[in-house]
């Protein structure tokens, strides 16, 4: 098993960007922009989303593989990775403040879902 990164990397909840610029870290309507990038690139912006996740051989083979793929699909499962580690964050935040936070954020506004709910 490996741990990518440090796993203390504070993520900026009003970021819009990634922090390699790679790609939005908001919601996709379209294509998100940007040309071209090496492999590299690509797999430096995995490793920056996962950051102090611990992963496993086939996790990493897995990655290797997505980074073989276009950058707009890549740039967008990067840009799902990281709205998700921001809205982890945000929730995280909001169960240790309660309703002060919600009230002095705005953060825990958009309700988590339930496992095995349906998505819409």
């Amino acid at each position: 098993m490996e741990t990518i990164g440090d796993g203390g990397q504070a993520v900026n909840l009003n970021q819009t960007t990634d922090p390699t610029g790679y790609t939005p870290t908001a919601a996709l309507d379209s294509e998100p922009p940007g040309g071209y990038c090496q492999p590299e690139v690509r797999y430096r912006a995995f490793r920056a989303a996962l950051a102090g996740v611990d992963l496993g051989s086939f996790d990493i083979r897995i990655i290797h593989w997505l980074v073989g793929w276009d950058d707009p699909t890549v740039r967008t499962v990067v840009s799902l990775l990281w709205r998700a580690r921001q809205a982890g964050e945000a929730a995280g935040m909001c169960r240790g403040g309660g309703g002060a936070c919600r009230r002095r954020t705005g953060l825990c506004a958009v309700p988590l879902m339930t496992p095995g709910a349906a998505v819409s």
